[in-house]
């Protein structure tokens, strides 16, 4: 049922949460004993899922170059670029010139 509605940083958090809830269940029944390199990387697990799903973004500029939001800054940046030219050739067009002013 979640996997219908659910985006898939939604359905991998439910999925590291249901691992870690599997886990805890077997502690207290006793079939399993707790092991502090199973927490460290649970711990890691979770964090690596944060930031490839970009909940967390970690301060590097090599990591955050194809995130969403700096994605949507280069194309905003592109666009205001092209209608920047469009209005430099639109002007041009209007005053008569033939040749195309250099930006």
């Amino acid at each position: 049922m979640i996997t219908k509605y659910a985006s898939a940083a939604q359905r991998s958090t439910v999925d590291t949460s249901r691992t870690l809830v599997i886990w805890i269940v077997f502690i207290f029944m006793g079939t399993e004993h707790f092991i502090a390199a199973e927490l460290a990387g649970f711990v890691l697990l979770v964090a690596g899922t944060l930031v490839y799903n970009e909940i967390i973004e970690l301060p590097f500029d090599f990591m955050n170059h194809n995130t969403k939001a700096n994605i949507e800054k280069r194309e905003l940046a592109a666009n205001a670029l092209l209608m920047k030219k469009s209005d430099l050739e639109a002007e041009s067009i209007a005053t008569g010139e033939t040749e195309t002013p250099k930006a």
